[in-house]
């Protein structure tokens, strides 16, 4: 369907739960294809996106349906959908928190949408942090027609008192754009499980990749309109029918080597085309234009109510306490307590989400033996070369000690008869030197002395230079000085390998 779209003045963007905010339909469709191959059928992302839109329908057209029944399959998948999600909460599609974030600077509402239950989407929300960036919550255990039915967007729009016109919905299954389409929403649609057809490229405003490339397209699409390069293009809703195909095909001439030219050639062409045929729509209001939706509507009022969360009103803080018994047996910061499943269960529910067949599964498995051999091997390798570098670093830094040592006792010696000399610099090398000595040798010197109060057996410092006949005093001095530094080097690479670990986190 085609009919002028625009985001200028948008104050809601209706999204979705499921493949729009997180990445649930990727991780439902891994669970179902899996399921699927158990029993030797097949079912492709096409089939399954063509069945998004209500919890109830999902799995209509499933191949497995006549040994597992839709209910039971639907059951299955959700349960260990949610224990995954616990454990693995990293689900969210890129660029939702700046996407929220940005609505809210620009004073837009936010309304979701999803085929869970209201329960369980606010679960997932508040689990992935995101429920306190939005306005408006409705879920598939509504009385509510299922998708393609409009009826949960004019049942949105008409709560948060904003016409359709006023609205954007970020799409990502077909029957969600079809159910925008009737209403003459503007809709852009966000890729997730396939990318668009030409038929939904054609009933959307645009077709992104993220959520970042939605925020783009609200900040900058306005510069880039078809009315914008008609007059370019030779184009106008002055033309007639005639005209419009004439210019129309001599465009597609003058720019059959322009890829992108002839995109918007096309888009021009039938944007001024469906105006001539009367397909431009007038504006609708679901305040001034829903009194033969009213009566279905007081009718699935309070199926509405108690599927459906408007944060503002009072009603909404009330399904915090239940939901929030701190999600009572699903409580968020306890996830591995409250997940009924031993490990082995849940190791293969990774593989299953995460779209391992049992023939990955078992090939996996003989690629892990093989490794944890390799690995061992590389790391007792590893060790050895471990043990045999700290054996030279150590050496290393020795020798690195005593080469100060000698050159600060050369330096020492050499300036000593010096010393009167009236240089400033050769005076301040000498007391620097003899200064670093004596601070080392008085350290030594305090540390044998306190021992030897202690222990009478160690003797004082005095002593072991003088009595000692293992080493000459000069020569203790020596190897006192070279452990003084040896303490210093690794004392300064303890340093910087904590800072650098500091810098990398």
């Amino acid at each position: 369907m085609f009919y002028n779209q625009s985001i200028e003045n948008i104050k809601l963007i209706i999204l979705s739960l499921d493949g729009g905010l997180l990445d649930l339909n990727h991780l439902r469709y891994n669970y179902l294809k899996y399921t699927c191959q158990k029993y030797d059928c097949f079912v492709s992302k096409d089939e399954f996106t063509l069945s998004l839109g209500n919890m109830n329908t999902m799995y209509q057209c499933s191949p497995i349906q006549d040994k597992i029944s839709n209910q039971n399959l639907n059951q299955m998948i959700e349960k260990d959908l949610f224990a995954y999600s616990k454990l693995k909460q990293n689900i969210k599609k890129e660029g939702v928190d700046e996407l929220l974030q940005f609505c809210r600077q620009k004073g837009i509402k936010i309304a979701v949408i999803t085929t869970h239950k209201c329960k369980r989407a606010i679960q997932y929300m508040q689990l992935t942090g995101i429920y306190k960036n939005v306005d408006f919550v409705i879920g598939g255990d509504s009385q509510i027609n299922p998708l393609p039915d409009s009826q949960i967007l004019s049942t949105i729009c008409k709560q948060m008192n904003i016409s359709y016109d006023h609205t954007l919905v970020v799409a990502n299954f077909p029957s969600l754009v079809e159910a925008a389409n009737k209403l003459y929403m503007n809709v852009i649609y966000m890729m997730d499980l396939v990318a668009p057809t030409p038929t939904i490229e054609e009933s959307v405003y645009k077709t992104a990749k993220n959520n970042l490339e939605i925020i783009n397209i609200l900040l900058f699409s306005k510069y880039d309109t078809l009315e914008m390069f008609s007059p370019i293009l030779g184009m106008s809703k002055n033309m007639n029918e005639t005209q419009l195909t004439h210019t129309y095909h001599q465009l597609l001439e003058k720019y059959a080597d322009d890829p992108q030219l002839i995109s918007l050639v096309e888009r021009t062409y039938q944007y001024f085309y469906h105006l001539l045929n009367k397909k431009r729509i007038p504006t609708h209001n679901p305040i001034q234009n829903q009194n033969s939706e009213n009566k279905h509507l007081e009718d699935t009022q309070d199926s509405i109510q108690s599927s459906s969360i408007n944060k503002p009103s009072k009603q909404i803080d009330e399904p915090d306490d239940s939901i929030s018994e701190k999600f009572s047996d699903h409580h968020v910061t306890s996830a591995t307590s409250a997940i009924s499943i031993d490990a082995k269960r849940m190791n293969e529910l990774m593989d299953i989400i995460n779209g391992q067949s049992e023939a990955e599964t078992a090939q996996q498995d003989n690629e892990d033996i093989l490794q944890v051999d390799h690995d061992q091997s590389n790391r007792q390798i590893k060790s050895k070369k471990t043990v045999l570098d700290h054996g030279i670093d150590f050496i290393c830094n020795v020798l690195i000690s005593i080469l100060i040592v000698f050159i600060c006792l050369l330096v020492s010696l050499i300036l000593n008869d010096y010393f009167n000399d009236q240089s400033l610099i050769l005076k301040s090398i000498y007391f620097i030197v003899q200064s670093y000595l004596n601070i080392v040798w008085g350290l030594f010197s305090f540390i044998f002395n306190a021992c030897h109060q202690i222990i009478h057996i160690i003797p004082t410092y005095n002593q072991l230079l003088n009595n000692s006949h293992l080493l000459s005093p000069l020569a203790w001095q020596v190897v006192f000085t070279s452990i003084f530094n040896l303490m210093i080097i690794y004392i300064i690479k303890l340093i910087y390998s904590l800072t650098n670990k500091g810098n990398l986190k």
